[in-house]
C-alpha cells in the first residue's frame, strides 16, 4: 500500500514539473515514451506499451496544467 501511495506522489510531482517545463522537456518525454514502445515486427509487451502510454498520458495531464497557468 505504502508503495502505492508513494507512487501517486511521485506522479503528481512529475505532471507539476512537466506542466512548468520547457517544450523541449515535454518533447524528451514523449520521445523517451516512443522509444520503449516496441518496434514493428517485434512482439507486442503488455508492460512495455502500458508504460509508453502511460508515459505519454502523464505528458498530456501536464499539458492541461499548463495550459491552466497561463
Amino acid at each position: 500500500m505504502q508503495l502505492r501511495i508513494r507512487l501517486i506522489a511521485l506522479e503528481n510531482i512529475l505532471i507539476a514539473v512537466l506542466a512548468d517545463g520547457s517544450d523541449i522537456q515535454l518533447q524528451m518525454a514523449r520521445q523517451m515514451a516512443d522509444y520503449i514502445s516496441p518496434r514493428p515486427g517485434f512482439t507486442q509487451h503488455p508492460l512495455t506499451t502500458h508504460a509508453a502510454h502511460h508515459m505519454t498520458d502523464l505528458v498530456d495531464r501536464a499539458m492541461h496544467f499548463r495550459s491552466m497557468q497561463g
